[in-house]
């Protein structure tokens, strides 16, 4: 798989989510937090979305360090930190993560769908 910029990443996280039946709300907040990152590689002079690149973006704007789960982190980092793994995710194993299914649906197997 050929390296996406993070406009393009950003693109196919968004179609994912939309494809997962994600909420309106829930694309437009993380369309505009993408947004946001993208911004912030472009003022360092960064095309592509790198793990060294969202760990500096959560320090530089959350001041949330590299290590978040030995140290606290501000509450408003928590959703800085699912964005930044949510485009780390897709770019390594072209997936996203579910967060939590909120009406899960049952197959006739008796199984969960996802």
């Amino acid at each position: 798989m050929a390296q996406l910029t993070i406009k393009e990443l950003s693109e196919k996280v968004l179609e994912e989510l939309q494809r997962l039946n994600y909420s309106y709300n829930s694309i437009c907040s993380l369309r505009a937090a993408f947004r946001r990152i993208q911004t912030f590689a472009e003022e360092k002079g960064e095309q592509y979305f790198t793990e060294g690149l969202g760990r500096r973006y959560l320090l530089e704007r959350y001041d949330c360090g590299v290590d978040y789960y030995s140290e606290a982190c501000p509450r408003n980092a928590k959703a800085a930190m699912r964005q930044v793994r949510l485009l780390g995710d897709y770019q390594l194993h072209g997936i996203v993560m579910l967060l939590s299914m909120k009406n899960p649906q049952k197959t006739q197997s008796g199984n969960y769908a996802i």
